[in-house]
Formats: structure tokens, C-alpha cells, sequence
């Protein structure tokens, strides 16, 4: 089994999906999203955030309310296997999304222009049908 989003969003495992957002996050300017509050393994902490990270062990794991807040953040501050994506804000994430696609900033990465490509036009057909991306 695996993860399925309506309109086409995506398919494939929750793996895949959750190294997208990591992917996402990154090319968006946000921080490293395993040390985000809902996110961050207690366990890694110590490991993870090195004397060369802006954020100390005492900060994690970062509230979302510490992050300038863009429609992004209701694509990674989302549960990964249900709920849903309202079709109203679809339009403004697929928007952000675009922003990430620029040449150059994803190193060649083909299989996130791709995902991302996809969930974009997933996103756009949600807000013009006005549907909810919903999570299986």
C-alpha cells in the first residue's frame, strides 16, 4: 500500500512523499523540515543539529510559528496520510510551489520537477473543480 492524493497529486509511498516535502522545504527556503515540530525525532536531535546550524538543540523543534508563514506550510505542516487540502488555498500552494521549480536551484533534480510538476497541476484541477485534495 501507500499514499494517494486525489487529482492525480500524487502516488507512491509515504517515504517518497515525505523526502518531496524535504525536498519542498529546502528549495523553499524554509529549515531543514526533520527538525520542525512535528517532524523532529527527540532522539536525533543531539546528532542532527550540529555546531554549524543556526538552531540550537534548546530551539527544537521549531514551531511553525517561527517560519514566515506561506501557503507552503499548509502542504508540510499536513499529516501524511489523511486529511485534506482545502480547494480554496490550492491555487496559492500551487503558486508557491511554482517559486521552487526555478532552474538552477534544484540541482537537476528531474524527479522533484517532476513530483512537483505533477501536484501543481493536481492542485490547479482541484481549485477549478473546486474540490478538495483529499489524502488515502
Amino acid at each position: 500500500m501507500g499514499l494517494f492524493l486525489t487529482h492525480n497529486c500524487f502516488m507512491g509511498s509515504y517515504g517518497s512523499f515525505n523526502q518531496w516535502r524535504r525536498n519542498v522545504a529546502c528549495y523553499a527556503g524554509y529549515p531543514p523540515i526533520d527538525l520542525m515540530e512535528g517532524y523532529c525525532d527527540q532522539r536525533q536531535i543531539n546528532t542532527e543539529s550540529g555546531e554549524d546550524s543556526e538552531w540550537s538543540v534548546d530551539d527544537l523543534p521549531i514551531p511553525w510559528d517561527k517560519v514566515k508563514w506561506t501557503p507552503l506550510h499548509l502542504l508540510l505542516n499536513h499529516s501524511d496520510c489523511d486529511g485534506r487540502i482545502e480547494w480554496e488555498v490550492c491555487r496559492s500552494i500551487a503558486d508557491e510551489l511554482d517559486k521552487t521549480l526555478r532552474p538552477g536551484e534544484t540541482h537537476g533534480d528531474e524527479e522533484y520537477m517532476w513530483l512537483t510538476g505533477q501536484f501543481i497541476t493536481g492542485l490547479r484541477s482541484a481549485a477549478d473543480s473546486r474540490e478538495n485534495i483529499e489524502f488515502f
